[in-house]
């Protein structure tokens, strides 16, 4: 039996399991809704909602089957100017009575649509989404290749093994984890440019960060934790704090997802569906509140998702595929690949995006790609970076493209080329190019390469390398500070992000195992 059919196995025994759980937490109250009840958040909000018929909780968040490629405005009557609905006793899961949201045109562009230099390629050439061996029919979403299914469970811990992640890499998430719960704001936020330690003191920790964003910094702290498995449910996965000495238990953060999913949706807005009118704080904060919507299914979160997503939509530019700064402006890579990946994640969660947003990606894509090199660049073709060019793959690949494409292959060795050991310091890049080798899989040894090293043995692989740099880790000198299990923040934008963004990008980049499942499982590295 092949490593990844284990996988597969695993991941449907892991399935199972979840549908078994979800079915019984269809009667149970969505902890969102009580504490946002008990704690008065969004109180009013409540109030006004309550007053409304029943029928009207889904017609207030957009309906799903609505042509979402059209620039009608979003209603403006302030009495529906609210968070997301919040009804007491909600259930979680979709109601009886809920419009389904799941549906064909969630499937990405099928093969053979892609335009420019990708037009024409056949099905072997271009990508199985939706086909390959855990396809759910027309359903998508979060089972498929590359979805959200492979976080908790045995799916987890076989992914992490045939990935190529080990004991000690889990054990530098937990540490990682650790840190992030130690550091969330009292009102459930987490803050770029401050943080607070568990007595409600501010602490020194984080003076780098100039950015002043507590939406992009609760996007943050929030995403390595639902890639670990970790929602608000209590009974969502628990993490494992052995050290070596074999102190320590199992580590749950259910409560502090909780107040940061409700800090988040107390910061929508009720109207828009924007987090914040900046494109990468919104696109961090949809990103989770998609995943977070996809593993829980909670109503409360796929409202504020599907609000999120008219947004981000409402941005694109219509002429030209991408996103910037501005809505319909003239997009660039950087910006686009957020937003883009917002996108996929609302697919995952099974919301609905026209396909015909796709294909606007596609001719961005073009546009900034080089025809020779296929390296990308951040405003126009030709000058390729290797950020943007990694940017660039993992979004071709999540578009349908194979690895075994002749630009994919190239961007593959330029990325190899721009090794982890001489980038560790830009974590933008590190994150982006960790995932896009990931899905590159066994294609020019681009995933074995990029994770083990060049040799295989682990030196200079991005696992290793991330490993010996974190505060605490079992490389680095004994510190008891609240600094352990961190990121020392250097190198390009942490200046903006601070310890916060370095720590969570490099979480993330060690959660690539099971965070997302290899989007061509035939083609996956196998560890070594």
């Amino acid at each position: 039996m092949s490593s990844w059919m284990t996988v597969v196995i695993a991941a449907g025994s892991s399935l199972l399991l979840h549908l078994f759980l979800l079915g019984i937490l269809y009667v149970t109250p969505s902890p969102l809704a009580d504490e946002a009840k008990e704690e008065g958040g969004i109180e009013d909000a409540v109030a006004q909602k309550l007053e409304q018929k029943k029928e009207d909780f889904f017609e207030d968040v957009g309906d799903p089957d609505r042509d979402l490629a059209t620039n009608d405005p979003m209603p403006s009557d302030d009495k529906d100017n609210v968070a997301a609905p919040v009804m007491e006793n909600e259930p979680v899961g979709s109601t009886a009575d809920a419009t389904p949201v799941m549906n064909d045109a969630s499937i990405p562009p099928p093969p053979g649509v892609n335009a420019g230099a990708f037009a024409g390629l056949q099905a072997e050439a271009t990508g199985d989404l939706g086909g390959g061996v855990l396809n759910t029919g027309g359903m998508s979403g979060a089972l498929a290749v590359g979805g959200i299914a492979g976080r908790s469970g045995g799916g987890k811990k076989a992914a992490l093994t045939m990935g190529g992640g080990s004991e000690i890499s889990e054990a530098s998430v937990a540490r990682g984890l650790r840190w992030l719960a130690n550091h969330q704001m009292p009102d459930g936020s987490w803050a770029m440019d401050t943080h607070v330690l568990p007595n409600g003191k501010a602490c020194g920790c984080n003076k780098a960060g100039k950015r002043d964003s507590r939406v992009a910094g609760t996007a943050f702290g929030l995403l390595p934790m639902l890639a670990a498995g970790i929602t608000h449910k209590p009974n969502s996965e628990k993490i494992d704090e052995k050290e070596e000495g074999g102190k320590g238990g199992k580590a749950a953060y259910h409560a502090q997802v909780q107040k940061g999913l409700n800090y988040l949706i107390a910061k929508q807005d009720k109207r828009t569906g924007a987090f914040s009118s900046e494109p990468y704080s919104h696109s961090l904060a949809t990103i989770a509140m998609c995943e977070a919507a996809g593993m829980t299914s909670d109503p409360l979160l796929r409202a504020s998702a599907q609000k999120a997503i008219i947004f981000v939509l409402d941005f694109q530019d219509p002429s030209g595929g991408g996103w910037r700064y501005s809505p319909k402006q003239a997009g660039d890579t950087s910006v686009t690949g957020w937003m883009f990946m917002a996108l996929k994640s609302a697919q995952m969660a099974g919301l609905r995006v026209a396909p015909e947003r796709y294909k606007l990606v596609e001719r961005f894509l073009d546009g900034m790609m080089d025809a020779k090199t296929g390296l990308y660049g951040y405003d126009k073709a030709g000058i390729g970076s290797p950020s943007m060019t990694a940017v660039g793959m993992l979004s071709r690949l999540y578009l349908g493209t194979r690895p075994s494409n002749e630009y994919l292959r190239k961007g593959g060795e330029f990325l190899k080329k721009n090794s982890p050991a001489a980038n560790l310091d830009n974590i933008y890049y590190i994150y982006y190019a960790t995932q896009a080798m990931h899905h590159m899989g066994a294609q020019n040894d681009c995933w074995d390469t990029w994770n083990l090293g060049p040799n295989r043995n682990g030196k200079n692989g991005i696992r290793d390398l991330l490993i010996e740099k974190q505060i605490g880790g079992p490389k680095s000198p004994p510190n008891a500070t609240h600094m352990r299990g961190s990121w020392e923040p250097k190198g390009q934008w942490t200046d903006d992000g601070g310890r916060l963004m370095m720590t969570s990008l490099a979480l993330l980049s060690l959660e690539v195992y099971y965070r997302h499942l290899p989007l061509y499982m035939s083609e996956a590295g196998a560890a070594r």
